[in-house]
């Protein structure tokens, strides 16, 4: 094995210990600044920004007849500001009423497109 590699991998593998023994050493002041300065400071960040990110996102479920079958369709709206300029991205999915629960068949009875976002946000634990 040439010299100067047995001077590299020395070097690597004492660099590696010396930064773990240095991360356990301060490990409680790590993870101290990771939850008093690191997350706050990165929620409120993200709080910020979401602001003028995201403005607004709905979903809703329609009947439609499509090729002779009736399927639910799913309809998410999401609504946001760029660059000045109001934006509406609509994505939609088409499926068979047995593979919807329930509550959503009988929102979709009415045959009017009906907003179910307050629903979804509860199934799912998730603000949308």
């Amino acid at each position: 094995m040439p010299f100067p590699l047995i001077f590299g991998i020395i070097g690597v593998t004492a660099a590696a210990i010396i930064g773990t023994v240095a991360v356990l050493a301060n490990w409680d002041e790590i993870v101290d600044w990771f939850k008093k300065e690191f997350l706050p400071t990165l929620e409120k960040l993200w709080n910020d920004v979401k602001t003028e990110v995201i403005h607004a996102a709905k979903v809703f479920v329609d009947k439609v007849l499509e090729k002779g079958e009736w399927l639910v369709e799913f309809i998410h709206k999401l609504y946001y500001k760029e660059d000045n300029q109001w934006y509406e991205q609509t994505t939609k999915r088409a499926c068979s009423e047995d593979e919807v629960p329930s509550w959503v068949k009988e929102k979709a009875k009415t045959n009017k497109q009906s907003d179910v976002t307050d629903r979804i946000e509860q199934e799912l634990q998730v603000e949308i």
